[in-house]
């Protein structure tokens, strides 16, 4: 089995942190609070001789497809995570720091690989958008944010609001991103092609009043034509639709 490190510069010369990582495997089998448990498995650990909470992030180990594929082509759902974070940080966004990642392969094959971060204590923005009665003053805060993020270059792709957190500092509303593998970044000099941020905002909910409603506030943050809404609610519907006849398909094969 061969094993690839990388941890944060900032990092590297912690000893405890390199003796965690070096026995990422044993650890995440044997310790830690476990957060998530599902197609992913997420922890929480404290460690002597390093101040800060480690959140552990493993990824489903991959079909065979694709441990070919992040073996030899692509990079692993742990190192994009990883990179991902230090361009959302250089852009201007919060996100959980990046401590390292680590990626387990054997003859050019991938296993399974790790992100590990710092711990955000935020909320999940999903309990505040919460039909019929949604807290409009944060879905304004979240319309403001996500226009920021596509005025910057940035698409979040799984932008659903499970992975929106919250914090309110001061009467203000503080965002960061999490579970942010799958990301994509535009050049912060160019404008991101209005379909593509269009197509990003329709995945935050699935009701259409809160959509409408972010989507209208977002037009006006962005001063985009007013007719833009009506685009927004067409892709909206198309995505949706589209949605839905994915997961009835998907179904007929469980």
């Amino acid at each position: 089995m061969k094993t690839k490190i990388c941890i944060n510069t900032k990092y590297s010369s912690n000893a405890a942190l390199r003796a965690f990582v070096d026995n990422i495997d044993d650890e995440m089998n044997r310790g830690g609070e476990t957060i998530f448990s599902g197609r992913n498995i997420v922890k929480r650990f404290q460690i002597s001789g390093f101040d800060q909470t480690i959140i552990v992030k493993r990824f489903r180990k991959p079909n065979a497809l694709n441990r070919f594929i992040y073996g030899n082509i692509r990079a692993t759902k742990a190192k994009r995570a990883y990179q991902n974070a230090f361009e959302l940080i250089a852009r201007g966004f919060s996100t959980p720091e990046p401590f390292a990642y680590v990626e387990l392969s054997s003859c050019g094959v991938m296993g399974v690989c790790y992100y590990l971060s710092s711990e955000c204590c935020y909320a999940p923005i999903c309990d505040k958008l919460n039909p019929p009665d949604f807290d409009k003053s944060m879905a304004d805060a979240f319309a403001k944010f996500v226009a920021q993020l596509h005025t910057k270059g940035v698409v979040h792709c799984d932008l659903n609001s499970t992975n929106v957190l919250y914090n309110i500092e001061n009467g203000d509303v503080k965002f960061a991103l999490i579970d942010i593998n799958r990301m994509k970044f535009f050049d912060v000099n160019k404008v991101m092609p209005i379909d593509v941020a269009l197509d990003n905002l329709t995945l935050f909910t699935g009701d259409m009043d809160v959509f409408t409603y972010v989507a209208t506030r977002y037009v006006d943050y962005r001063a985009l034509p007013k007719s833009t809404v009506e685009k927004a609610l067409e892709r909206k519907i198309r995505h949706d639709v589209n949605y839905k006849r994915k997961r009835k398909f998907s179904s007929l094969f469980k």
